[in-house]
This record gives C-alpha cells, structure tokens and sequence, in this order.
C-alpha cells in the first residue's frame, strides 16, 4: 500500500519482515523506483513510488518490481516521481495490464515506458513548482479540516442532543 498509495516512499510506514537465511532479498537504495505488479483493476496496476531516502537494511518486497537508474546526474528523482505518476504514464501501464480477476504487469510493459526527460535543471524546476503545489493542497486540506471540526462545535452548541422526556 505504501507504493501504491505514495509516489515518494514514505519511510516511516515500512514494514518489518522475518527473512530466512535461503531467501534472497533485494536490498534498496535511495533513488530506487517501485512498482506494483499487480492489482485488482487494470488502472491501479502499475503504480510507482520513488525512495527519496536512504535506509539500512531494506529490500523491496515480492509484490513490487525494482527499476535503479544508474545515470543519476541525468534524472531528477522528485521529477521521476512526478513523471510517472502522470496521465500518460498511468495510460500506458494500465493498457499493459493483463488478466481477469487480478491484473498483472510485465517487467517489459514497465521497460518499454516511454521517458522524455528534459534536461536536468528543467527537471528541477518543474519538481520544485509540483512539490510547492504539494505542499499548498496539503495546508488546503489541513485549513478544510480545522474547519470542519469548527462547525461541527458550532452544530453541537446550537442543536444539543434532546434528553429523553418522560411521558
């Protein structure tokens, strides 16, 4: 749920997994995209989250798929997540769902991924206005909240629950 729901990996929701000594894990670094493989719709499959973070001793799962981008001098990883978080992307990973009742997603449906990156510091400045865009719905969000706990104070004073009148 962590990748699906995330498109930047939230590190204080991991969970904690007993591995036996003849499992092989695969071990993330900071940068590491995942995706989920597989999903219930066509349109959630496919989801990606990026690790902005380094952590010990972490590995991915069996129900995501690991893409590492060596070059990192070329991508920035907020645009990455970002990017693939986007129309065009969600549209192509949902077509290359198959299946009926669960839909999966081949590790050639995530490859074949049309990426355009702009050059670098186009990156930067396109993640840094999404991130404060972000960042606004976020307050937005917190101000509904505080908001709506406040009429409902209001409600409770002007309409007090009825005692039961003896008859």
């Amino acid at each position: 749920m962590n990748v699906f729901s995330n498109a930047f990996t939230n590190a204080s929701d991991l969970r904690s997994v007993n591995v036996g000594s003849d499992e092989s894990q695969n071990a993330v670094v900071k940068g590491d995209v995942f995706f989920t493989v597989s999903s219930e719709t066509p349109e959630e499959a496919g989801m990606s989250s990026v690790l902005l973070e380094e952590i010990e001793n972490c590995c991915l799962n069996s129900f995501c798929a690991l893409f590492r981008f060596n070059d990192e001098k070329r991508w920035n990883p907020i645009f990455l997540g970002y990017l693939l978080r986007s129309t065009l992307a969600r549209a192509h990973l949902s077509r290359g769902a198959q299946g009926a009742t669960r839909y999966n997603i081949s590790k050639e449906t995530f490859r074949s991924l049309p990426l355009q990156l702009p050059l670098f510091f186009e990156q930067q400045k396109i993640a840094d206005c999404l991130g404060s865009l972000d960042d606004l719905i976020v307050a937005a969000g917190q101000k509904l909240e505080a908001l709506r706990q406040h009429k409902q104070g209001l409600q409770q004073q002007l309409f007090p629950s009825l005692k039961e009148v003896d008859a």
